[in-house]
């Protein structure tokens, strides 16, 4: 578990090798996303509860706030930087070998390479 909040519950969780990252929030949404939503099931007749923290004040005929774009950037860098760059060998001399680092498939052949 990496984030939890009292009040949203479980927020992100993953596996002990950082390579599986699940977030159960939605840090990719942009400032209207939600918003949308909302007024769409209101507009169904459904009775939703009005976002916590979203609106200002909690009146859904203002516009929302975007107030988790730092959050949001922060955990997207880190989670790229560690699971990609941090983990990613970049012996591109080692990459070379593999015949996948061409895009291709592993088995097949590639007699075009032969002649390079």
């Amino acid at each position: 578990m990496i984030a939890q909040g009292n009040e949203v519950g479980l927020s992100i969780i993953a596996s002990p090798d950082m390579r599986e990252v699940y977030s159960f929030g939605h840090l990719e949404y942009d400032r209207d996303t939600l918003a949308k939503e909302y007024h769409r099931d209101v507009k169904a007749g459904l009775d939703p509860d009005v976002p916590k923290n979203y609106f200002d004040g909690d009146d859904a005929s203002t516009e929302p706030r975007i107030r988790w774009n730092l959050a949001a950037t922060t955990f997207f860098s880190n989670w790229i930087n560690y699971a990609v760059y941090q983990e990613t060998p970049y012996r591109l001399e080692e990459l070379e070998k593999d015949i996948s680092f061409y895009g291709l498939p592993i088995k097949g052949n590639y007699d075009i390479f032969t002649s390079i």
